[in-house]
């Protein structure tokens, strides 16, 4: 936090029309910077609920522990919950016609959004379902029942390990087969497949798979016409 001046305003107990402009103090621990105002007795009454004889009766070392407290609990910005998903930027990993490597950045799969659709006939679009984020779309052409979607790539865990990673909370990005293996796919640069919403609790149908040994695959279930959106089970313990 870059800080030029800050004025810190207190009202007189005796003469409500005139403003205190306090001195102050800055306390920088290198994790929040809390500024310490040098107060007047009649100011820092004021701040102890405008009872004068509360500052007569509470220890100053207190005091000023208890504004501190207060300073730096206005002054410390509320961080919003971390995701699980990671915004990740890199280049495209497709060769151009011209077999040079293309030269367009993707913060969605591997691939830009023109070779994933050239290549793989995948989109990563708005999802149907309201608050779901992206989703992943067939483009042009229909998907056939049975045929490979996508390999759902990540950082291969053990359950034990993925437990111990996120605790009670929910793995959102994260497959499992009944051995114990698993892939968490955090990085939005991971595989098309982490893109894919579950249909629980909308008007859509499951239309895909995930499953695997050594490699998990998304597999269509049913055929897909173009520009229909994927969906697939996350399964029971997702949404319990």
């Amino acid at each position: 936090m870059a800080t030029g001046h800050i004025n810190i305003h207190f009202k007189s107990l005796t003469n409500p029309q005139e403003n205190y402009v306090a001195d102050y103090e800055f306390n920088d621990d290198d994790q929040d910077i809390t500024i310490i105002p040098i107060l007047f007795n009649d100011a820092l009454a004021l701040w102890c609920h405008n009872h004068l004889e509360a500052f007569v009766k509470i220890s100053i070392d207190d005091l000023w522990s208890r504004f501190a407290d207060m300073c730096t609990t206005q002054t410390r910005r509320k961080r919003k919950p971390r995701s699980q998903s990671i915004r990740k930027s890199q280049q495209c990993v497709s060769n151009t016609q011209k077999d040079v490597r293309c030269r367009k950045r993707t913060a969605h799969t591997e691939k830009c959004w023109i070779h994933l659709a050239k290549q793989n006939n995948l989109r990563i679009k708005p999802s149907n379902v309201a608050g779901a984020g992206k989703g992943l779309f067939a483009w042009k052409k229909p998907i056939t029942r049975g045929k490979l979607i996508s390999k759902y790539t990540g950082r291969k865990l053990s359950k034990k390990e993925l437990d111990k990673k996120y605790g009670d909370g929910v793995a959102k990005y994260a497959v499992c087969n009944k051995r114990g293996r698993c892939v968490d796919a955090t990085y939005t640069t991971d595989a098309a497949a982490r893109f894919v919403n579950d249909s629980r609790g909308t008007s859509f149908q499951n239309n895909a798979k995930i499953k695997g040994n050594q490699m998990f695959k998304l597999k269509a279930t049913k055929k897909i016409p173009a520009n229909q959106e994927i969906f697939t089970s996350y399964g029971n313990e997702y949404w319990e």
